[in-house]
């Protein structure tokens, strides 16, 4: 009985293991050709799933191979046979599954454009549906005097993929272990759109060889071998401690290079400055989305996109809103010559302007501003929920059930719960928009709906 238990135990890793190797890993919402919002994967999880299967192939091929030798002289035909058939699997499965834990780093430090993409479209989430979010305090049609002025809340004004690297007396702190995770990968945007065939496949890695290993302690008891299971733990905690390392050791080497930065800016040398910010990003890339460190070096450099961010950032905080503007969507006009961490604090920022048009009444020119933004870019939550509003103001109908249907599209691909508190309140728009045309079915149908999104 017992020996029928481990089989399907076995036959239910080999079963998660293939799921998990089939299903998608990581998936962010993006623009496709014609505009509408498809699903990418960093090219990391394909490199995952290649490196899993090669090394299981291998395994196979080591197994295979010694199955075909007849075992002889004094080693007993029934451990060698033990060994060679489930020895390589154990230690191999033991060890892909520690190395599977850097698959989050790989993702959202190494690949900077999915760490930031991630966190941005998480952060703006967030900031709808949190408890005091606009799909709660934001809703049209009530009364505006009893929430204040505000309508339309601010978009974030600052991102950043991971927390700011720590050097490695900072890294081994024990107050410091939930930014150590966070440096590690393990951030809420990278829970937002993480799937389920990465845990599957980590998950079935430890069954199977949890499974065959528990089968070979059984068998090789009464001799006292446990050389498999002191392998497989070996290789777990080797691979463990070399993600640990890949983690630790570049967030030292970045925090070094920010001091530097800093000594260097202080003492007014700008170009030793400069040199140190790019040690950083390179030991970090995704330091080079880090609003934090975006602003600095616009400072520092005395042309080029980061310093005509700057300048822009420095009319907005005068007060020259409309020049602040003006030169917001230049960069973003620039289109390829402009980087990407620049292009999207512009595109933060002209969408933060959209809002403040929103919250004067200015509905009109709101709608210019966010036309445009989703003519780039349609996959943002908050972009969609203000021309949800737009719509609903200036009674386009047919924009505002494209828009709907849209957000739908769009937190196909988030994970967490809250999203159906933004579809219910698209279809409270709907609701809305329905009455005013007069069409009292349509109105209940989407009100029907927005109990249950």
């Amino acid at each position: 009985m017992p020996t029928l238990c481990l089989q399907g135990l076995r036959l239910l890793a080999l079963g998660l293991l293939a799921l998990g190797l089939a299903s998608p890993w990581f998936v962010l919402p993006v623009a496709g050709r014609g505009g509408e919002i498809v699903g990418w994967q960093p090219l990391a999880a394909i490199v995952f799933k290649a490196a899993v299967v090669l090394a299981l192939g291998a395994a196979a091929a080591i197994t295979f191979r010694s199955l075909l030798t007849r075992p002889g002289g004094a080693v007993p035909a029934a451990r060698l046979r033990l060994m060679s058939r489930r020895g390589p699997f154990v230690i191999t499965a033991a060890t892909l599954a520690g190395l599977l834990l850097g698959f989050p780093y790989t993702v959202m430090v190494l690949t900077p454009s999915a760490g930031a993409r991630a966190t941005e479209l998480a952060s703006e989430h967030d900031t709808l549906t949190w408890l005091g979010g606009d799909i709660y305090n934001a809703q049209e049609y009530e009364a505006v005097a009893a929430k204040g002025a505000e309508i339309f809340k601010s978009a974030p004004r600052a991102i950043e993929i991971t927390p700011a690297p720590l050097t490695l007396s900072g890294a081994l702190a024990i107050a410091n272990l939930d930014e150590l995770a966070e440096l590690a990968g393990f951030t809420p945007a990278f829970a937002q759109f993480v799937k389920r065939g990465w845990p599957l496949t980590v998950g079935g890695l430890l069954l199977l060889a949890l499974s065959l290993l528990r089968t070979g302690a059984f068998a090789l008891r009464r001799k006292g071998d446990y050389g498999i299971a002191r392998r497989a733990g070996t290789g777990f905690a080797i691979a463990s401690a070399c993600v640990l390392a890949a983690v630790v050791g570049p967030s030292h080497f970045a925090a070094s290079a920010l001091d530097l930065a800093r000594a260097a800016s202080a003492e007014g040398d700008r170009p030793r400055a400069i040199r140190a910010l790019d040690s950083a990003r390179r030991w970090m890339p995704s330091l080079a989305y880090h609003t934090d460190l975006i602003h600095p070096r616009g400072g520092l450099e005395g042309s080029g996109p980061h310093r005509q961010l700057r300048e822009a950032i420095e009319l907005e905080k005068a007060g020259f809103e409309a020049r602040a503007e003006r030169a917001y969507g230049a960069l973003l006009a620039n289109g390829a010559d402009t980087p990407p961490p620049v292009s999207a604090e512009a595109r933060r920022a002209l969408l933060r302007f959209a809002t403040h048009d929103l919250n004067s009444g200015q509905t009109a020119r709101a709608g210019h501003t966010l036309a445009a933004l989703h003519a780039g870019d349609p996959c943002g939550p908050r972009l969609n929920y203000a021309l949800q509003i737009v719509a609903l103001r200036l009674g386009r109908d047919g924009a505002l059930a494209e828009r709907a249907a849209e957000l739908e599209e769009l937190y196909a691909y988030f994970q967490a719960p809250e999203k159906r508190a933004a579809i219910a309140a698209s279809q409270r728009h709907l609701s809305l928009a329905a009455l005013d045309r007069g069409d009292a079915v349509a109105a209940a149908h989407h009100n029907t709906k927005s109990r249950r999104p």
